[in-house]
C-alpha cells in the first residue's frame, strides 16, 4: 500500500533569497495560497512533517517516508512489490507563478489551465507523483482532495467522526472548517496553520535580507591601517562621551 510522504511546493525562484517580490495579482495569489494551503493540519499529520519547498526549474529527489507512517512488514512487501504503484507518494504543488520556471518535462505533464482538473497522477520509478497545479489556496485544497486516495493514510474506518476526538478528522474534506476547542476553550482551525505557514514564510525570507544589513568583517578592508585605527578612535571617543 502507498504511503503519504511528502508535500512538495515548487517555488519559481532558486533560493528564498531571490524569492519573488514582484508579481501581478493572480501570480502572488497562486503563489501565496499554495505555499500556506501546504500546512493544513491533515496534511502535515500524515506526512509527519512539514511541507518542503524546492526550485522549480528541476525536480527534488524522491520521498522518503517517515518510519512511523511505514510499518517493518509493509516496508518489507513494498521492496518487492512495484515502486511506481506501492511506494511512497508525494504531492507536487505547482503555483501558476512558476509554471514559466518548470521543465519542459513536467510543463508537459500537466493539464491545461482551463481544465476541469488540474491534478494528474505520474508514476516513477521509485515514487508516485500528484502533480497539482495551483491558482489559490481554496483551489489547491480542492484538487489535493479530489486527488489524494483514503487508503494513503492508513486504515479510515478506526477514525472516529468527531474532530474533537481525533483531530484533524482525517475523514473530512480538507475544505470543512474543522475546529478543535482546546481545555482553555480557544479555538483551534486550518486558518491558524495557514497563518502559521505565512509566518514560517515571512522569517525565511526577511531573515537572510536582515543578516545582508549586518556590519561586516571586511567593511573597512580597502581602507589604510591608520585609517582603520581613526575609525576606532572615533567610535571609542563616541562611546566615552555616550556613557557620561
Amino acid at each position: 500500500m502507498p504511503s503519504f510522504a511528502e508535500c512538495c511546493v515548487l517555488i519559481p525562484c532558486s533560493t528564498i533569497e531571490d524569492f519573488p517580490s514582484r508579481l501581478d495579482h493572480d501570480a502572488a495569489r497562486s503563489l501565496l495560497g499554495t505555499l500556506t494551503a501546504a500546512w493544513h493540519p491533515r496534511l502535515l499529520a500524515q506526512a509527519g512533517r512539514l511541507p518542503t519547498w524546492h526550485r522549480a526549474d528541476d525536480l527534488p529527489s524522491p520521498p522518503t517516508p517517515i518510519g512511523s507512517l511505514t510499518e517493518p512488514d509493509q516496508a518489507s512487501q513494498s521492496a518487492e512489490s512495484d515502486p511506481a504503484t506501492d511506494g511512497p507518494v508525494r504531492l507536487l504543488l505547482i503555483p501558476e507563478a512558476s509554471l514559466s520556471k518548470l521543465t519542459a518535462s513536467v510543463r508537459d505533464s500537466l493539464p491545461a489551465s482551463d481544465s476541469d482538473n488540474r491534478s494528474v497522477i505520474v508514476d516513477l520509478e521509485s515514487h508516485r507523483d500528484v502533480r497539482i497545479r495551483c491558482q489559490s489556496r481554496n483551489d489547491a485544497l480542492a484538487l489535493i482532495d479530489s486527488s489524494i486516495q483514503s487508503s494513503w493514510f492508513g486504515d479510515s474506518s478506526t477514525l472516529k467522526k468527531n474532530p474533537n476526538d481525533n483531530w484533524p478528522n482525517q475523514s473530512a474534506s480538507l475544505l470543512d472548517d474543522v475546529r478543535l476547542v482546546t481545555e482553555k476553550g480557544r479555538e483551534i482551525s486550518q486558518a491558524d496553520f495557514f497563518a502559521l505557514s505565512y509566518t514560517w514564510w515571512q522569517i525565511q525570507v526577511l531573515t537572510p535580507t536582515s543578516l545582508h544589513q549586518q556590519p561586516r568583517p571586511g567593511l573597512f578592508r580597502n581602507a589604510s591601517p591608520g585609517r582603520r585605527r581613526g575609525l576606532g578612535a572615533k567610535r571609542c571617543r563616541s562611546n566615552r562621551r555616550g556613557a557620561t
